[in-house]
């Protein structure tokens, strides 16, 4: 507020309403003076209809202008949409109170290792597109069907099938925190058209991209023409089923190299993994440890793979935004994935298909097995809610684990076949 305001208050109403004028343009306020009432009020006009959200109080410094203001963005957002204020009620929860509250739960998750830094980072942006669209001030207790409504339009502009059910899900997430927490008394109602994308949409989606997995001769060329860190890289992928995080995380001591496993749990599960390595995957990680740099710190010693410049080559860092770094937002870096998309144009390969793919690869040829716990046991795969025989699995015999990336290696290296002919027959 400007300090150039006067503390003397004129006495007639023309000179309250002059002064009230002035007061708005010197702390350049979004409302207006109208002259009704005893002293004038202070107005809006909103869709063509001029409402009042409260009157000039002439002793005041600022003529009543604050509590005006904190009526009009408690009730603007309904007023836009069209629908009635709900009555005055200090103790319902605004949106931007709600969020600020899940937020800062979600960030002493994150702090304690619970939480990644980019699950947080997903959230922090759900929420504030929650509150662009719907406005701070909402109470979430008011929220209705005609909200979630307008919400899912608004996230379906511009993505994809699987990043809106993404922001639907993390949504849900943060609304059902609100109950849980006690925020409100009663579970909010979406409807049905804040549903998450159905099945047959997402299939449609799959298949307009194509299939997302490599033939034997692509993976066969990409590997002939890759250096030695990329080429162990896609030997762990199609070997153990390892994605970009996966050997962004993969210690040396996870590696029994005389042996030939590796057991390494993935983080995004929690699942413990134990998967036997070719020779050819043993021999290419060897290679690639010995051209890796010097660790920049000294708490990724034990790291396999390394940048140039000795970081991990899949991690978070701050946002170059510094109210975002402020908050604790994180960017997601990944060098593995540009470095595969070079390899790709060099082979001359096409197709909707990235690093990741090579996952989808080994899962789709290794099922050819029919021994599901075992593939599921290499991919780290956490068993789906109801899967009893999961729960009472202790463990899988690497025989099977064996026969399973034995299988993969014969289709990836398939033997000669050799065709004897025989005699002509005089």
């Amino acid at each position: 507020m400007s300090s150039n305001s006067t503390t003397s208050k004129p006495a007639d109403k023309a000179a309250v309403l002059a002064a009230a004028r002035q007061y708005k343009r010197e702390n350049h306020l979004p409302l207006t003076v109208h002259p009704g009432g005893t002293w004038g009020r202070w107005c809006k006009k909103v869709n063509g209809r001029q409402h009042h959200f409260g009157p000039i109080v002439p002793e005041a410094r600022d003529y009543g202008s604050a509590a005006a203001l904190a009526e009009f963005h408690r009730t603007i957002d309904c007023i836009q949409a069209g629908r009635k204020p709900r009555p005055k009620d200090d103790d319902l929860i605004t949106l931007r109170d709600a969020v600020n509250a899940f937020l800062s739960a979600k960030a002493a998750m994150r702090d304690t290792g619970e939480l990644t830094p980019r699950s947080w980072t997903n959230y922090h942006g759900t929420c504030g597109r929650i509150v662009h669209v719907l406005g701070k001030h909402r109470a979430v207790a008011d929220l209705d069907v005609a909200d979630f409504r307008k919400l899912r339009t608004a996230f379906a502009k511009g993505r994809g099938p699987v990043s809106l059910g993404n922001e639907v899900r993390h949504s849900r997430i943060f609304f059902k925190w609100c109950y849980d927490e006690g925020l409100i008394d009663r579970p909010v109602r979406y409807g049905q058209a804040f549903d998450l994308p159905t099945p047959k949409t997402l299939r449609l989606a799959r298949a307009a991209r194509g299939p997302r997995m490599f033939e034997a001769a692509e993976v066969r060329l990409l590997l002939d023409k890759a250096g030695p860190v990329l080429k162990a890289q896609i030997l762990l992928a199609i070997n153990a089923a390892f994605g970009q995080s996966d050997l962004a995380r993969l210690p040396k001591s996870a590696i029994e190299f005389k042996t030939g496993w590796i057991d390494h749990g993935r983080q995004k599960t929690g699942i413990a993994r134990r998967c036997p390595l070719w020779e050819a995957t043993i021999a290419a990680v060897k290679a690639a440890i010995e051209v890796r740099p010097e660790p920049k710190d000294a708490k990724h010693n034990d790291l396999v793979f390394l940048t140039p410049t000795g970081l991990p080559v899949v991690r978070d860092v701050l946002s170059t935004d510094k109210q975002k770094a402020a908050a604790g937002l994180t960017t997601p870096l990944d060098t593995i994935a540009p470095a595969f998309k070079k390899l790709m144009r060099a082979a001359k390969l096409d197709g909707n298909r990235a690093f990741y793919a090579l996952r989808h690869t080994f899962q789709t040829i290794a099922e050819q097995t029919g021994d599901f716990p075992a593939v599921s046991a290499i991919m780290g795969h956490a068993p789906r809610a109801g899967d009893m025989s999961a729960v009472y699995r202790e463990r899988i015999d690497d025989a099977r684990l064996v026969a399973v990336t034995n299988h993969v290696r014969a289709w990836l290296w398939p033997r000669r076949r050799v065709v004897r002919r025989k005699k002509a027959t005089r």
